[in-house]
């Protein structure tokens, strides 16, 4: 077990460095990098989690170009604050889609979801701030890019609405 782990986390590390100097990688890499992170993530957690990554049929993963690492963060916050060890069936959905000139990423999780107080203070928090403001760099919109949908003991779902191959 300790040997497969640190194949996966040599995998991470290698991708964390390989993408960490690029504006951009294809969706495919992005997804890619996810899997491996998830992977890991799971190991430390014998497996209990189960995920699925979704991608619209009209999606062309390697033209499709994003921010590296952008999705990594709320994956990570699944993780360590969605699930306890009384979560039935622990299980994260990742979503891409594509509307108009978006993509659509929502990361959905069915654990413990938040109340108002640790919602406000996580639309607060130091990571949600810094994404919001390297897509703001990237991309200019009005709208904001993140929204987050929570019930209390039933989950939450993150989305984030970027502009198509606007990273170049």
């Amino acid at each position: 077990d300790a040997l497969m782990y640190m194949g996966e986390f040599s995998k991470l590390i290698r991708q964390t460095l390989n993408n960490s100097s690029k504006q951009s990688v294809s969706l495919e890499d992005e997804i890619h990098y996810l899997e491996t992170y998830i992977k890991l993530e799971n190991l430390r957690l014998n497996g209990r989690v189960t995920y699925k990554l979704n991608t619209d049929k009209n999606i062309d993963l390697n033209e499709i170009m994003v921010p590296p690492m952008l999705i990594q963060p709320f994956v990570e916050n699944v993780f360590l604050h969605a699930f306890d060890k009384d979560t039935i069936n622990p299980t994260l959905t990742i979503n891409f889609s594509n509307n108009q000139n978006l993509l659509i990423c929502e990361i959905i999780d069915n654990g413990k979801g938040m109340n108002s107080e640790v919602l406000n203070n996580s639309k607060n928090s130091k990571g949600i701030i810094l994404v919001k403001e390297r897509i703001s760099l990237l991309q200019k919109q009005t709208a904001d890019p993140i929204s987050i949908d929570t019930i209390p003991s039933k989950g939450t779902t993150i989305t984030l609405n970027l502009k198509l191959n606007n990273y170049d």
